[in-house]
């Protein structure tokens, strides 16, 4: 009774975070003067965060029919695979905001001449998607059949656990 309660309750909030990020992903799209670099990474992340959140779906609906109780570990990874790419990307993105925003301010000419070429967001790109795909190589690497609870942190299993919290607390730490 309280896992359906409390999933109905995650199923409004991510029904709140799925819409708002949208709507910043359309402020962004529909304001000519939001189209620099730092608010096209903000709609990145709020576009990685919407998908997220509705790969988080899945779950609610396991909750629902099985609860809390253990489940294999590969039925784990496929309902839990989207949300954790995405969840890699809204990571990296928001740090690639701060790198942004830190060149803007500590040098502001270069800046300028850089943030109107699109190797400046290419290069932003490539470290967000290297990122991910990092953290997804550790994840399947070092996959271990068994059984979980289906949350994000146990589907990385063995050394990969190590990498994911050494990896979180480097993007941490820059922010």
């Amino acid at each position: 009774d309280l896992y359906f309660w409390l999933s109905v309750l995650w199923a409004i909030l991510i029904s709140i975070c799925f819409v708002d990020n949208l709507l910043i992903v359309w402020a962004v799209a529909q304001n000519k003067n939001l189209r620099g670099p730092c608010f096209t990474l903000i709609a990145i992340t709020a576009l990685a965060d919407s998908v997220q959140v509705l790969g988080l779906a899945p779950k609610i609906v396991t909750y629902i029919l099985f609860g809390t109780e253990m489940m294999d570990a590969r039925k784990c990874l496929y309902i839990e695979f989207i949300p954790i790419i995405f969840n890699g990307i809204s990571n990296c993105t928001v740090i690639s905001i701060a790198l942004d925003r830190l060149l803007s301010s500590v040098s502001p000419m270069i800046y300028m001449r850089m943030k109107k070429k699109t190797s400046y967001l290419f290069l932003h790109f490539t470290l967000i998607a290297l990122y991910t795909a990092i953290q997804m190589s550790h994840l399947l690497r070092y996959f271990e059949d068994g059984e979980v609870y289906c949350t994000m942190s146990p589907i990385f299993m063995g050394d990969a656990r190590l990498l994911w919290v050494l990896q979180a607390m480097v993007l941490l730490i820059h922010v």
